[in-house]
């Protein structure tokens, strides 16, 4: 979170500092006069104005993407739409800039902040008479053909989800195939990320009816879109089922990795809502082969990649050991955990802690390892564990003293040395 913020604090300072720049540059040139200054002929005359125009847009943009202090956001708003309107009232030598500016007006005005219901009124009023400019002035632009599309994904980016749904909405109402099933595709995946599932199923449903025969990796982009939202609703079994066979249809699909993924995670969450013992074991065996199967297909991938699997593996079993507890099973439930702490320890066996590219995962498997270790208190044989615990905790505290586990590790450690103490 803390770099996070100061991600979000050091962009705000590029943004401020491209503003001063800007604003020089628009100062120097902001009149026939002073640009004029800057030019020995037409030539010169058509790019002081070009650099003018574009100027002011990318002083408009750095304004309506500022954002600290949130207090002052209202005002950097007013600020970019003062500047885009100035592109609208002194440019006219940038009309192929026109339909992009009415499209931020109209969004940016669409999500101007206002201090009571008149406010609002005025600038819901602003933004429909830009739309409708550009539906009018500019019918043919990408901008006034794709407005609801770009207005969804423009609010959506800047937040405003609620509003950006309903364009969206509209979208998918819109009657005659009037947004193709790119847009329609495009706008499900943006209500997926969002998390309204059944908008996001709808627009996928509608792009499936706009649908080519040459379309096939859209129609596969679609498939898997609608397998997201199942997995994302709970519908595993459906997702495993579905996954299969997109494997089967499409074998040499860019998304083949994807669904094997998809595939695999599917079949460990389903193993939590089955109550069959045998069903869960087969549940858990499908999703083993299917993460195999991406083992096979990303061997060209690297060692980094390949452990990452492997771990992956091991998370599985675990899950297995969680579910046996979850339906009151606890020798099935240790015995899944011994089997995890064995493939663990085959990797770590091996382990190569100097190499930077292997550092991640080894990090994870390492402490997964010291996690089940501490679980098991002893080994299939009856023997503790603690000696294993102290020396794989010493491990990671000397490999990964920075390490995002390390408070637990250290416990563990204190647990392992109480062991050892009391053993004697």
């Amino acid at each position: 979170v803390e770099a996070a913020n100061t991600r979000f604090v050091e962009a705000n300072k590029k943004l401020a500092n491209s503003i001063k720049e800007y604003t020089q540059l628009v100062r120097l040139i902001d009149s026939e006069e002073k640009r004029a200054l800057y030019q020995r002929n037409v030539e010169d005359k058509k790019q002081n104005e070009s650099v003018y125009s574009s100027a002011l847009y990318d002083l408009a943009y750095c304004y309506n993407a500022l954002s600290i202090p949130e207090t002052k956001i209202a005002s950097y708003k007013q600020q970019a739409a003062k500047y885009y309107e100035q592109i609208l009232t002194e440019c006219p030598w940038a009309e192929n800039m026109y339909p992009a500016t009415l499209l931020q007006l109209g969004t940016l005005y669409t999500t101007l902040p206002a201090e009571d219901d008149a406010g609002r009124e005025v600038n819901a009023k602003k933004a429909s008479e830009y739309f409708d400019r550009l539906a009018k002035d500019f019918a043919d632009s990408e901008q006034a053909r794709n407005a609801l599309f770009l207005q969804g994904r423009a609010l959506m980016e800047l937040g405003y989800n609620t509003e950006a749904i309903a364009k969206f909405r509209e979208m998918i109402n819109s009657p005659g195939g009037r947004y193709s099933a790119y847009q329609l595709k495009s706008a499900a995946e943006s209500l997926f990320e969002a998390k309204d599932y059944e908008t996001a199923r709808q627009a996928y449903a509608a792009a499936s009816k706009q649908l080519k025969p040459e379309d096939t990796f859209l129609a596969n982009d679609i498939a898997m879109g609608i397998a997201r939202i199942d997995f994302a609703e709970g519908k595993y079994l459906a997702v495993a089922d579905a996954m299969e066979k997109f494997i089967n249809d499409n074998p040499t699909s860019g998304k083949i990795i994807e669904a094997n993924n998809l595939l695999s995670r599917a079949c460990v969450e389903a193993t939590m809502h089955e109550s069959d013992a045998a069903k869960r074991t087969a549940l858990f065996r499908r999703a083993i082969q299917t993460l195999r199967l991406i083992q096979r297909y990303r061997e060209k991938d690297g060692a980094a990649v390949n452990l990452d699997l492997r771990v992956q593996n091991g998370d599985i079993i675990e899950t297995q050991a969680a579910v046996e507890a979850k339906h009151g099973n606890p020798e099935e439930e240790m015995r899944y955990l011994r089997q995890a702490s064995s493939h663990y320890f085959s990797i770590l066996s091996t382990a190569d802690y100097g190499n930077a590219a292997l550092r991640d995962g080894l990090e994870k498997c390492l402490f997964r390892y010291i996690r089940i270790l501490s679980r098991m208190k002893t080994f299939e044989d009856g023997s503790p564990v603690w000696e294993d615990l102290k020396l794989n905790c010493e491990t990671y505290i000397q490999n990964f003293p920075s390490g995002p586990n390390i408070l637990a590790v250290r416990n563990a450690l204190a647990e392992a040395n109480v062991g050892l103490a009391t053993s004697r």
